[in-house]
């Protein structure tokens, strides 16, 4: 829904004047225990729900009134397609007749921003991405960070005396740190269930200079990861990027990577199902 409903300004307009909205993961992965009260809640708000026959499931829309009561629900399959989420946002507001919010009511209950990443001295964060390309482009980005000491990610730069020319490989232990966070966008991501099964990851410098130096990368990449409950999966990538180094403060000024021949196959009961993705990486500063 977040790179289609969510994603509409419409759908934002109605949602952000009309409704409180609140988000609210099943699965809690990479959160702490769900509080007490938000268990029974969310058990209280499922009884009504089938009592009264209406729609659910571990992702769906429920909309409830300012006491609590359950008004309606939408299913993710519909709620997903801004044409069937807008009027059926537009019918709740006329038959309730919701008064729009006030702009502090709105300010409010926005979600705090997310505190800035903080690294060890001299630590770096990479930025992971990863998507869909062939049958589940709707699951849309799914992103996260890892973190390198600086031992690690100084495993990627030549020693002071290296030429152009020269290769070495980034140690394993380094290079598992980095790809077990290429998993796809799915319902099982906690990049401590990935697994990196094989992988290589080759530097080479392109070119050397008293103020910068350019190293390529080259790798590939066979990595566990399930796919929900009882699933099994492997990412396979081939990986190319680029990095650049200052040797006079010792410091990385850029560093990417990307894969555009990343597959996904998953399989539960069934057959296997694979699907095209791609996997990118970018350096984030830490403050």
């Amino acid at each position: 829904m977040r790179v289609s409903s969510l994603s509409n300004e419409r759908v934002i307009d109605l949602v952000s004047a009309y409704i409180v909205p609140v988000w609210v993961s099943r699965d809690s992965y990479q959160l702490g225990p769900r509080p007490k009260e938000e268990k029974a809640e969310l058990s209280r708000v499922d009884r009504e729900r089938s009592a009264r026959h209406l729609d659910g499931g571990a992702v769906c829309v429920y909309l409830l009134a300012p006491d609590g009561t359950l008004k309606t629900t939408l299913k993710v399959q519909k709620a997903s397609k801004p044409e069937i989420l807008i009027p059926f946002l537009e019918k709740l507001i006329e038959t309730d007749r919701l008064p729009p919010r006030q702009p502090e009511a709105r300010r409010a209950s926005a979600a705090p921003k997310r505190a800035p990443r903080r690294s060890e001295k001299d630590g770096l964060f990479l930025h992971v991405l990863t998507r869909f390309t062939q049958h589940r482009t709707n699951y849309g980005v799914s992103q996260d960070w890892a973190e390198l000491t600086a031992e690690e990610w100084r495993s990627f730069v030549p020693a002071a005396d290296v030429r152009a020319g020269a290769s070495w490989e980034v140690p394993g232990k380094v290079a598992d740190k980095l790809f077990r966070y290429f998993y796809p966008p799915g319902p099982n991501w906690r990049a401590a269930d990935s697994t990196v099964l094989n992988r290589s990851l080759t530097a080479t410098a392109v070119t050397v200079s008293d103020k910068k130096v350019r190293v390529s990368l080259h790798g590939t990449l066979e990595l566990s990861h399930p796919f929900g409950i009882g699933t099994e999966g492997r990412v396979r990538a081939k990986l190319s990027g680029i990095l650049t180094y200052d040797p006079g403060r010792r410091v990385l000024t850029s560093f990417l990577m990307a894969s555009e021949e990343a597959e996904f196959v998953w399989q539960g009961k069934g057959p296997p199902h694979p699907d095209k993705m791609v996997i990118a990486v970018e350096m984030e500063r830490a403050p």
